[in-house]
């Protein structure tokens, strides 16, 4: 089983977290290899706010991922991730802070 997974990540005050350059692992071992490398190297982004939120589309498959399913994926995250951003700065901006 494979799975595909679409996110982004948002501050408190709604401002999206730019995604750093990032090349795909080789392997699984190389990924993991990566973020304690990471972890160790205190190089991670350090951030201003208490939290972050995030919004994601996550697929489960199993054989080939076609093409229309991918883009389908990736079109309904990004319509989510539009609706999730405006109620957001709603919410933010009302001064409902939680």
């Amino acid at each position: 089983m494979q799975s595909l997974l679409v996110f982004s990540l948002f501050f408190d005050d709604g401002d999206p977290i730019d995604a750093r350059r990032y090349e795909a692992p080789r392997s699984v071992e190389e990924g993991i290899g990566r973020l304690f490398k990471g972890r160790l190297d205190n190089n991670r982004r350090d951030s201003t706010v208490a939290s972050v939120r995030q919004c994601q589309v996550f697929v489960p498959y199993s054989g080939t991922l076609d093409t229309e399913v991918t883009n389908s994926a990736i079109e309904l995250h990004l319509n989510s991730r539009r609706a999730f951003r405006l109620k957001w700065l709603e919410h933010w901006n009302n001064g409902s802070r939680q």
